[in-house]
């Protein structure tokens, strides 16, 4: 069944429509790993695309989103991008918020999600290039300020 939505549904055509296919994994992955990676990052990309259609749907925006569940415009985007994992508690707000998602996608984001990310998204995307420059540059800086504000972490 998934082989029949590879095409409509690639993890590229989520992220970013413009880049070209190539592969993904990296040499050092063994072409079993490869292959089951390429599965899971697949089936990721069917749920990105069916998560991101009921939003549509629905006729909300990520912050809309997020004033109805009580949670942040950045945490909801990352749930429906399955960067993060939707808590038991908070799903009756999610699905009242959303009445769009069925009980599947409710289930699915409460999944822990297999992060990953496009290697290419950085040539083919200039806001998310220029977000890894400004850490780049400037990350220094802003670790030393974190860390006066709010301690090193240990």
């Amino acid at each position: 069944m998934l082989s029949g939505t590879r095409r409509a549904f690639s993890r590229r055509s989520i992220l970013s429509p413009w880049t070209r296919p190539t592969s993904f994994a990296p040499a050092s992955i063994t072409p079993t790993r490869a292959f089951a990676t390429g599965f899971i990052e697949e089936e990721k990309a069917v749920h990105v695309h069916n998560l991101l259609k009921a939003k549509k749907e629905a006729r909300l925006t990520f912050d809309e989103i997020a004033a109805k569940t009580g949670l942040t415009n950045a945490y909801v985007a990352q749930l429906f991008y399955r960067q993060a994992q939707l808590k038991p508690e908070t799903v009756p707000k999610m699905e009242a918020a959303v009445p769009t998602l069925t009980g599947k996608d409710l289930e699915i984001m409460q999944e822990v999600p297999f992060r990953s990310y496009d290697r290419d998204v950085l040539r083919t995307e200039p806001l998310v290039y220029r977000l890894e420059e400004a850490v780049l540059h400037y990350g220094l800086g802003i670790k030393a300020i974190v860390n006066e504000k709010f301690g090193d972490g240990t």
